[in-house]
């Protein structure tokens, strides 16, 4: 531009031709200003974009850790109730031995010495035991198996949550070159 008024003024062109030249100039200024400002916005929204999708990852990442958190503390519980029907067996067993020992030494004191009534009660306390316990064993099992499955499902949770971030990092970033295309 300072070349075309230069020109004008060497071809000894008027006040009006210079002043026309130095709107020329003055435009063609902002125009290369304006596209320095697009360039910026593309910049911008780009970065924005990459945050935004890094953003939705980290997300993710803290919702799947969360989950698998949660899954680890279902498979504790499972073993702490495994545990405890184990502790409620012995308990059982406890209480079976002490009951066997009473019949034991109530025949002995009463002349039965280990016959008639002495040996049903013993009997019946043994099936009722062992009653017991397999409810004890099952119903730990039981508890220990759901909160397993529970673990197991909160695990898959958390893998898709991985993958949601991911896929929405995905979509953010190709709307966003979606929008700069178009742009130009």
């Amino acid at each position: 531009m300072e070349a075309a008024v230069s020109l004008f003024s060497a071809l000894g062109g008027g006040p009006a031709l210079t002043g026309a030249g130095l709107a020329v100039e003055t435009a063609a200024g902002g125009f290369a200003a304006s596209e320095g400002l697009l360039a910026a916005g593309e910049i911008i929204s780009g970065t924005f974009t990459g945050v935004s999708a890094l953003a939705s990852i980290g997300s993710a990442n803290l919702q799947a850790t969360a989950l698998e958190s949660e899954a680890l503390f279902e498979e504790f519980n499972a073993k702490q109730d495994l545990l405890e029907g184990r502790r409620q067996g012995i308990e059982i067993t406890k209480e079976l031995n002490a009951t066997i020992a009473s019949n034991i030494v109530s025949g002995f004191a009463s002349g039965l010495r280990g016959s008639g009534n002495v040996v049903r009660a013993s009997l019946d306390a043994i099936a009722e035991s062992e009653f017991q316990l397999d409810l004890t064993r099952e119903g730990a099992l039981i508890r220990a198996g759901s909160r397993t499955a529970q673990a197991a499902a909160t695990r898959r949770e958390a893998g898709a949550t991985r993958v949601a971030g991911l896929a929405t990092a995905g979509g953010i970033v190709a709307a966003g070159l979606s929008r700069s295309n178009r742009r130009g």
